[in-house]
């Protein structure tokens, strides 16, 4: 017992020199904040000298100022929070846990009937922002005058009494106490849409937290991403630890929220945490449009950069004037050393050119890994949906006794059918995410169907014609998924024409035909072709013709790969239709 309180003093005597740490939660104990929960019980936050406690959802009337006003404070929200930046709060977004966002508007349901979203009433928190939902609810063409803000927190007891139509919440667990605890009929719709998609879960801190501790940033999040990579990997004992925090949800019910979490983290192909620039200037934008935000705001500091720390303007012009001094010294210093220097010069200049187009072709690679997952992502929500109605039917008539054999094997094969699909959707990732390094013999209509497994969906969803004109299928000897990131490219630049120009039945005809000495492989779309002053510079590193979203890589390293590294060639004429980009290939 002696050795015990020994002990115990040396542990209190060295928790009491961590950085205290408080963060918001934004509701009650739930897998939502597993991660933050484990990263304690586990003393990950001690290794990092942080001591993290946690404070309940509406503890203070304002979190975000007394975040700005109080070092040491964390809170979590929703993509909204950029909202707040443009509006003047003094905040920082530290990273992302949900890659996609899991507020979803809820409509009931009546058996057989379809709903009538124009007049459906809905029922929104004053404390919320309602910028994503209210996007959705746009689309989905609801009545400004049938949406109703309470101050109530929790807004489940007038759905379930009938008296709105719908409420906001979350497909983590809203869903699930309405279909499997209250046995309500009701639909969910994401606001994550074919145009748009939120992030989730933002961890944010202050601008003064960021300055004055950037350690003291990077080892929250640190300590806490490790927390959910383990919380991911050991779920049941994430369970155990989130009850023991004092979570009222049931062991079932936290093991649907982290499963449906896994999906919307996407866990299994970014990491934790990941924030891209590119999607919040998508969100930003998306905004703009809404009028929500101000067409001239930039987000300037709003992404913690966790390389260059988060520095201020009169910071950035210090550094930029040393950097600037430094520079000028270094160039006196080369001229006096050039006679001597020059061979090594032209050497290094070499290697540099070809880091740098390393460097581009990884850079094109990342676009076109984004916008895949973002279609594998999409791909997945129909066979997720369907899973879980399947075990919550096979739940429901397991509990009125009325399951039979047949019900379970032909609820098991669909459930099987369901999983090979995903299992696909994966495996047309792996082989582009982890390319072959030799040179094969490869079928171009296998190249072609790799290459449609990816771009599929969008012609589909873009009602957009693909029509085949394919000889006899045809060996080239090329890098397969080299070649496949070159078709990609060329489809979504065509589906992107198409799209911005409102082309009426639009189509893409794809070519492929065997010449004497090569193969030629064309893809023409109907899109009115490249315009006279973009001709020439349509290959060109970083150009884009369009507005917002254009990386100018995609053409670019295409042709790079095409003409370098397949050894062809690749160019562009325009028709009487639109655009065709010829590929061609040595037999």
């Amino acid at each position: 017992m002696k050795h015990f309180l020994i002990i115990l003093i040396i542990i209190t005597a060295l928790n009491a020199d961590n950085d205290k740490i408080k963060l918001h939660l934004k509701w009650y104990p739930q897998f939502q904040f597993a991660g933050y929960f484990v990263a304690k019980e586990l003393g990950y936050y001690d290794e990092v000298g942080l001591d993290v406690e946690f404070l309940g959802p509406k503890l203070y009337d304002n979190v975000d100022k007394h975040i700005e006003k109080v070092e040491g404070s964390y809170a979590i929200d929703t993509s909204e929070i950029v909202i707040k930046h443009s509006m003047g709060s003094k905040i920082v977004a530290l990273y992302s846990l949900f890659q996609y966002s899991p507020s979803v508007l809820i409509f009931s349901k009546k058996s057989g009937e379809k709903i009538d979203f124009k007049h459906s009433k809905v029922l929104l928190r004053k404390s919320e922002l309602n910028a994503e939902v209210t996007s959705l609810m746009y689309s989905l063409g609801i009545n400004r005058k049938n949406i109703k803000y309470v101050d109530k927190i929790n807004v489940l007891d007038d759905f379930l009494n009938n008296n709105t139509q719908a409420i906001r919440g979350y497909v983590t667990n809203d869903s699930y106490v309405l279909n499997h605890k209250y046995h309500k009929n009701v639909e969910s719709i994401s606001v994550n849409q074919d145009h748009i998609s939120f992030y989730g879960d933002v961890v944010y801190t202050s601008q003064l937290e960021v300055k004055n501790h950037p350690k003291r940033v990077e080892a929250f999040i640190k300590a806490s991403l490790k927390g959910w990579k383990y919380a991911f990997e050991h779920v049941d004992e994430a369970i155990n630890i989130t009850q023991k925090e004092g979570s009222l949800k049931t062991k079932e019910a936290l093991k649907y929220e982290a499963l449906i979490m896994r999906s919307l983290t996407l866990v299994d192909i970014v990491n934790i945490g990941h924030t891209s620039t590119q999607k919040w200037d998508n969100i930003i934008n998306h905004y703009k449009k809404m009028d929500i935000i101000d067409d001239s705001y930039e987000p300037k500091g709003f992404l913690f950069n966790k390389d260059k720390k988060y520095i201020d303007q009169n910071e950035q012009l210090k550094k930029l004037v040393f950097f600037v001094v430094i520079g000028f010294i270094s160039l006196l210093l080369l001229f006096m050393y050039i006679n001597n220097k020059l061979k090594k010069r032209i050497e290094d200049e070499i290697e540099q050119r070809l880091q740098n187009e390393k460097i581009m072709l990884h850079q094109s690679k990342l676009a076109t890994l984004g916008e895949m997952i973002s279609m594998i992502a999409h791909q997945w929500r129909q066979p997720l949906s369907a899973i879980s109605s399947c075990g919550a039917s096979l739940e429901l008539e397991a509990t009125l006794g009325e399951i039979d054999a047949k019900t379970v094997i032909d609820t098991s094969q669909r459930i099987q059918n369901y999983t090979t699909h995903l299992s696909k959707t994966i495996d047309d990732f792996r082989y582009f995410f982890k390319p072959r390094e030799l040179k094969s013999k490869i079928s171009l209509k296998y190249v072609l169907t790799q290459s449609l497994d990816i771009i599929e969906l969008t012609l589909t969803q873009n009602k957009i014609d693909l029509i085949l004109e394919c000889e006899d299928d045809l060996d080239v000897d090329i890098y397969a998924d080299n070649f496949v990131q070159v078709l990609v490219n060329l489809f979504k630049n065509a589906v992107d024409a198409l799209v911005e120009n409102k082309v009426e039945n639009p189509s893409i005809i794809f070519r492929v035909k065997e010449e004497e000495k090569y193969v030629s492989i064309e893809l023409e779309d109907n899109a009115g072709g490249v315009k006279a002053e973009d001709y020439d510079s349509i290959f060109e590193p970083y150009f884009s013709t369009k507005q917002k979203n254009g990386t100018g890589l995609g053409l670019y390293m295409s042709k790079i790969i095409v003409e370098k590294h397949l050894k062809g060639t690749l160019n562009v004429v325009n028709t009487d239709k639109g655009a065709c980009f010829i590929i061609r290939l040595n037999k």
